[in-house]
């Protein structure tokens, strides 16, 4: 029986796969983060929407950003988006102040005083001008748990302040919600249950869908002081208390019982401690969190494999060697074409690897229907759902494309040749892709043994040998993760102490080498 292709709905260009809504906007739209790109524009309401939370507080603030609509004279801007309050015209601005009662003014103070505690200054400020009144702290701890629920789209906050965002939009005569057609906002007040009940799933669900058309519209994000605040929001937010992470990376603390096991330590102590250093160097930026995060992991995987080497001279030969070899390359060169514009350049690089496990989980939703016991059912359905989740903490997957080609549309060899690093790319990558792909010349050279016969026209057949560990791989290996190191120092220089682990290592070989001769003569 021939399956049935998954993602049916996509439409087909090239090597990619297009969602029906991106097909749909004639890719007016891009992929977009709920956390990193929405977060900014929506946090306003999250603060005004805190418990204790009443409807004369929603009928206060349908008001101000009504009036507030009316003023201003380019009809493409809605007031539900945090930046959209710096287009209204300043003499309007405490025009409408004054005109508003005091009730509503004091629900409004209120509401939006916990923003002060983070922003020195932030769209919404005019509505303290000669307001003098002390308003109770909401204090680091609480914004924080409100910046972390609202974070995930799925929440109950993220979800009542998108109905929010479309209540305000519908307000304003920019969006049109009937309660006489079927459909997911029939009865949007179902929000506020939950995720309670199925109908408010249904509106969930719905909201979510429509998000991104409501609060990232292209042209309005594009505009200057869109980008500005979307810029103070996240230095405001990284000064927002420490990093917490939740791992840290272990430091050999093991006794060395033989010379080769002290330099083994050493070098593992020496290249932690440069991988440190340049994390630290790279320090991260939650406007282009991207960055961070891609060269950031790339580096850690390159030393990983590295100190891997090391730690295992079972694998310093010709048959595994390579292809350990081969994906270091394979990270030097990507790492350094990233380099060359690295806030474009990481978001292309995540957008691909989040649409590939969009396609698997495609590809497991379908093999879900074919597993008949109802336990192994829900262990894949689970494993299903973990992976659902890592894509929406990334991404909006309805409008991510799956790309079914080359990462960034072109190969290896081009992006080496834009990065200046040609010459590794013919002599590493390539030759040792032989090991990966298990190419004749490297089976004919590694896993096969002549016929001795002369009869037999010296045929070979296949054969394991018995490989001793050779010290020219691990050379290899750690020479890459030096020419890596150098090529992140280019781009972000540092006065890094920690000593060069590699010298370190060949320092150690050559002398151990002139200690053996010695005691050999």
């Amino acid at each position: 029986m021939v399956k049935s292709p998954v993602l049916k709905d996509h439409t087909r260009k090239k090597s990619k796969l297009i969602p029906p809504l991106l097909a749909a906007m004639g890719e007016q739209y891009s992929p977009y983060s709920w956390a990193t790109d929405a977060v900014p524009e929506v946090f306003w309401l999250a603060v005004f929407l805190r418990e204790p939370f009443s409807p004369r507080d929603m009928d206060a603030l349908v008001d101000f950003c009504s009036r507030l609509k009316l003023v201003i004279d380019d009809e493409t801007i809605t007031i539900n988006r945090f930046s959209s309050f710096v287009q209204v015209p300043e003499d309007s601005v405490f025009k409408i102040i004054d005109e508003t009662s005091e009730r509503n003014l004091r629900i409004l103070r209120r509401g939006f005083s916990p923003l002060n505690e983070i922003f020195d200054k932030h769209p919404l400020s005019f509505v303290f001008e000669n307001d003098d009144t002390e308003y109770l702290p909401l204090g680091s701890r609480r914004l924080a748990e409100i910046l972390g629920k609202l974070y995930d789209r799925h929440s109950k906050i993220s979800t009542i302040v998108m109905a929010t965002v479309a209540y305000l939009t519908a307000t304003q005569g920019k969006l049109k919600i009937s309660k006489h057609i079927e459909g997911p906002f029939s009865n949007i007040e179902a929000v506020f249950d939950y995720p309670d009940t199925d109908e408010s799933k249904l509106v969930a669900s719905g909201l979510r869908a429509l998000a991104p058309m409501l609060i990232l519209d292209n042209e309005a994000m594009k505009q200057r002081n869109s980008l500005a605040w979307r810029e103070k929001f996240w230095r405001s937010v990284e000064g927002f208390g420490n990093c917490k992470l939740t791992h840290h990376i272990p430091f050999p603390e093991l006794e060395a019982e033989t010379e080769s096991e002290r330099v083994t330590l050493d070098y593992l102590r020496i290249t932690r401690q440069q991988f440190l250093e340049r994390r630290t160097a790279l320090g991260f930026d939650l406007d282009n969190i991207e960055v961070s995060q891609v060269v950031g992991s790339l580096l850690a995987r390159q030393t990983e494999i590295a100190n891997d080497f090391i730690k295992s001279p079972g694998i310093w030969t010709p048959n595994i060697a390579p292809v350990l070899l081969r994906t270091m390359a394979d990270i030097f060169i990507t790492l350094s074409w990233i380099l060359l514009d690295p806030n474009e350049r990481a978001k292309m690089y995540i957008y691909d690897g989040v649409g590939r496990v969009k396609l698997e989980i495609a590809h497991r939703n379908e093999q879900l229907k074919q597993i008949e016991n109802q336990e192994e059912r829900d262990q894949q359905q689970n494993f299903t759902n973990a992976l659902q989740s890592w894509v929406d903490s990334h991404i909006f997957d309805k409008l991510l494309e799956v790309n079914l080609g080359n990462w960034n549309g072109i190969t290896s060899r081009k992006m080496a040749e834009e990065a200046g690093c040609l010459d590794f790319y013919n002599y590493v990558f390539q030759p040792f892709s032989a090991a990966v792909h298990s190419h004749w010349h490297h089976l004919s050279w590694q896993n096969s043994t002549y016929c001795e016969n002369p009869a037999h026209n010296f045929h070979t057949v296949g054969t394991m040998m018995d490989r001793e560990p050779e010290i020219y791989w691990l050379e290899l290996a750690t020479r890459y993760l030096r020419k890596t190191f150098s090529k992140f120092d280019e781009h972000f220089p540092n006065d890094y102490q920690a000593p060069c682990g590699y010298e370190f290592l060949m320092t150690a070989i050559t002398e151990e080498a002139q200690t053996s001769t010695s005691e050999a003569t």
